[in-house]
């Protein structure tokens, strides 16, 4: 099946702060500019092609808008939601202990920043969500699905992709390791709004 990933614009943050599963809402002028990039890239699907979002507000917006334009309704999946730092998140970096952020470094798939969530846990949930989604879609009989995530979010399905791990077979401990660490090694950055086709 293909999926089309789209990063959430950028969000009302103040630079060099943590933020995962904080919910913000996104920069008053940061909506128009990538609904005017994807909304072509989307013409060519049917509106049959289901919508999927994180319930995260920064995603959630941009999900209601290509919904709207596109006259089709929107599912929303709480597993799309990007990595949870516990009480790391919304604080600055630099205010984090030199300790904490070299622990974290040295085991990044394992290790619960802030005393939040591991790459690894955020890899099982987002990987179970595309299991539905994949499933849904099916159902529906739509050949593709639009889902609005976060960077997170798509550094995991591309290392699944890179993988050629295909999404309907059971998932051993061993390959989820792999993938989130794929994820975590993965060498390009993923910029607001940027949109990723990938097949699984």
């Amino acid at each position: 099946m293909e999926m089309l990933f789209i990063r959430h614009p950028a969000p009302q943050v103040a630079a060099g702060i943590c933020y995962g599963s904080t919910d913000l809402p996104l920069q008053p002028d940061a909506l128009a500019g990538v609904l005017a990039q994807i909304l072509p890239v989307l013409a060519k699907y049917p509106r049959l092609t289901p919508i999927w979002s994180s319930q995260l507000m920064r995603a959630r917006e941009l999900a209601q808008a290509l919904a709207q334009a596109r006259q089709q309704p929107l599912y929303v999946d709480a597993d799309l939601r990007e990595m949870d730092f516990g009480d790391w998140e919304m604080r600055a970096w630099e205010d984090i202990s030199r300790q904490k952020i070299d622990a974290w470094a040295a085991n990044v798939c394992h290790y619960h920043p802030g005393g939040g969530e591991s790459v690894l846990q955020m890899s099982w949930r987002v990987l179970s969500a595309l299991q539905r989604i994949r499933q849904a879609a099916s159902e529906q009989q739509a050949s593709a699905a639009i889902l609005v995530c976060h960077a997170g979010c798509m550094r995991i399905v591309l290392a699944l992709q890179q993988m050629q791990i295909q999404l309907g077979q059971d998932l051993s401990q061993e390959q989820v390791a792999q993938i989130a660490q794929t994820a975590v090694d993965w060498p390009e950055k993923i910029a607001y709004g940027q949109l990723c086709t990938v097949l699984i």
